[in-house]
């Protein structure tokens, strides 16, 4: 006590160490709290994380037969264009049509002056029965032992002679009349009355619409699927619509294109279709199964292949699909299960594997009708 009560620094250093301890197990009382609380934090979130499922929304797709079809675009022609040309020379002596005009088979185009020729085919046809009696009588002469051989075939040959003559001013009297080769329009018209022509002068351009065709360009791939008698369904652009026949599928690609040249054939009775019109051209090729959906729904998986997100016992899966057929409000696509359960609405958000809670369209429209209702 002496000692303490001459040294009174003693008393404030016990009180200082008594202070410190003090304090220091207060702070390691608190650290230990904030530690514990901490934890408790961290578990109570993990827990939590674990809890959340995400929800989707499925729906199944019935698959029904759908015609896959190739689709190409083109332009309408005519079956047939011919240049009308004359076999002789001469000068028009009547022009029977005009340009823009319907046409038949046979029906007389133009009128070439005949000249002479008939009163020359009198005298070829007098001469005619002249060298069939000479050829007579030289006839009945060698079988009766009076004539040789060589006067009974110059007989012959002289009546041969007058037979060609006459045939000859028949066909161009006859080749005086320009006729149609086929029934058309007269599309060209390059003839008047007055005007002299000479051989192979083009006189006139007749088309064929009816039958009328509709030529399209289909590539190396398109060309393995398209064969002569084919059906194809043609929609012109003013929105009508005919079907037809495919008629010709080039075998040799297009030097400046590298595509092969496809003609469809169509019955056109009524002139409605003409030429120059453009035209979409569409050729069914198979029937598949498959289910329709929106291009909404479509998901890329790491490799990079378009697919579907589907549900199976609330995991997500991806499958590839093959796209058959694409429509305006829609595309057509196999490789599904029938029975899958297609996630339509939240599939951005979740991968393969992932564990969902899968909710069918008609509950969650109705779920949602509830409680706006309420």
């Amino acid at each position: 006590m002496k000692t303490l009560t001459k040294n009174p620094w003693i008393y404030s250093l016990l009180i200082i160490l008594a202070l410190t301890a003090w304090m220091a197990s207060g702070m390691l009382q608190a650290e230990s709290t904030v530690n514990e609380s901490s934890e408790d934090n961290s578990t109570a979130d993990v827990a939590k994380t674990e809890t959340i499922i995400p929800r989707v929304r499925v729906r199944r797709i019935a698959p029904q037969p759908v015609t896959k079809s190739l689709t190409l675009y083109g332009v309408s022609e005519a079956a047939r264009s011919l240049d009308i040309r004359p076999q002789l020379s001469g000068q028009i002596e009547t022009v029977l049509v005009d340009r823009g005009e319907t046409v038949k088979q046979g029906q007389i185009l133009a009128r070439i002056d005949v000249y002479d020729r008939p009163q020359q085919l009198e005298h070829a046809r007098a001469e005619l029965a002249q060298r069939e009696l000479e050829y007579q009588s030289s006839k009945s002469l060698n079988q009766n032992g009076y004539q040789g051989k060589a006067a009974l075939a110059e007989a012959q040959a002289l009546l041969k002679q007058a037979e060609a003559r006459v045939s000859k001013l028949q066909l161009d009297i006859e080749r005086c009349q320009i006729r149609a080769p086929f029934s058309g329009i007269v599309s060209e018209k390059h003839m008047e009355p007055g005007l002299f022509v000479a051989m192979h002068d083009k006189l006139a351009t007749l088309i064929e619409t009816d039958p009328i065709i509709v030529r399209g360009d289909a590539s190396q791939l398109d060309r393995l699927n398209i064969k002569p008698g084919q059906k194809a369904d043609i929609r012109f652009n003013n929105g009508q619509q005919q079907a037809g026949r495919i008629r010709f599928v080039s075998a040799q690609a297009n030097a400046n294109t590298n595509t092969f040249r496809v003609e469809v054939e169509l019955a056109n009775p009524g002139q409605q279709m003409i030429a120059g019109m453009s035209a979409e051209i569409s050729i069914p090729l198979q029937t598949e199964t498959a289910i329709k959906i929106s291009p909404a729904l479509f998901s890329l998986n790491e490799a990079g292949d378009i697919g579907i997100k589907w549900v199976q016992q609330d995991v997500v899966e991806f499958t590839p699909i093959r796209i058959i057929k694409s429509e305006s409000d829609g595309v057509w696509v196999s490789g599904i299960d029938p029975q899958a359960s297609i996630i339509t609405v939240g599939q951005a958000f979740v991968k393969k594997g992932d564990k969902v809670e899968p909710v069918p369209e008609k509950t969650a429209k109705t779920t949602g009708e509830s409680k706006g209702a309420s």
